[in-house]
């Protein structure tokens, strides 16, 4: 199972479409992403969107072989060399 997140660190970075925080009913501008709740619409359609192309180049790795087969070394025991009672590596 992959399971996909995206963390904004510098959400300013990123724009979002809104008037200023002190006038609500004024002109809206691109401005910088906020980050409390106010902008958390516009954070999950970036996530989003970062997520999708990121799947999408996964999709294009051509890898032969299952994915079972890929990341069982991953979960393979390694033990310390020339340890006798086989504890682990840390």
């Amino acid at each position: 199972m992959l399971r996909v997140e995206t963390t904004i660190n510098e959400p300013s970075d990123f724009k979002v479409y809104r008037a200023k925080e002190n006038d609500p009913g004024g002109e809206k501008d691109w401005r910088g992403l906020r980050s409390g709740v106010a902008d958390v619409h516009r954070r999950a359609k970036v996530s989003q969107a970062a997520n999708e192309r990121y799947l999408e180049g996964l999709a294009a790795v051509d890898q032969p072989g299952s994915i079972k087969d890929l990341i069982e070394p991953l979960g393979r025991r390694v033990t310390e060399p020339g340890s006798e009672d086989g504890s682990c590596v840390r």
